[in-house]
């Protein structure tokens, strides 16, 4: 349509943004807000901030585009933004995602593998995915029950419970 519609993905609730499209996202140091922003023109940009668990939204005008009372790199876009090589830490801090190089020179299906591990026993781990060029941008569920990733692929799931770890 004519407005950007966001589906949350641990409720499918949606929320319509008063932006006809987005070309910057940002988000809070703890994943609780986001920032959308459309820059096309940045002396008139609009701007939303959506808070994460409960879908509300708050306009950040051009004048003030970036909230000062919620934590945040808030000039740069969450892309940008590299998860380290194992610091994707889930909501209630019970999984961890990690980025392991391969030993040899490349993987046979890539150069990158997401992992998942238990958070404080990273003896248990689980290889998610394997990929080549950028890593993806990862999120979790707010109940750590699946691991969200986008990459060049698309956007893909993977349920996430401590059975598969043994």
């Amino acid at each position: 349509g004519d407005r950007v519609e966001l589906t949350s993905i641990d409720t499918d609730e949606t929320v319509t943004l008063p932006l006809r499209e987005f070309t910057f996202v940002s988000a809070s140091y703890d994943g609780a807000h986001v920032l959308f922003r459309d820059s096309h023109d940045p002396a008139t940009g609009e701007g939303v901030l959506v808070r994460v668990d409960t879908l509300e939204t708050r306009s950040m005008p051009a004048d003030a585009p970036y909230p000062t009372d919620v934590a945040g790199d808030w000039e740069t876009e969450s892309w940008l933004t590299s998860p380290g090589s194992c610091d994707g830490i889930s909501p209630n801090a019970r999984y961890i995602t990690c980025f392991q190089n391969p030993a040899l020179a490349t993987y046979l299906a890539g150069d990158w593998e997401l992992q998942v591990r238990v958070y404080g026993d990273s003896d248990q781990m689980e290889p998610i995915y394997r990929g080549t060029g950028l890593r993806p941008w990862i999120g979790w569920s707010m109940d750590d029950s699946r691991l969200y990733f986008e990459n060049e692929e698309g956007i893909w799931v993977a349920p996430v419970s401590d059975d598969v770890f043994g």
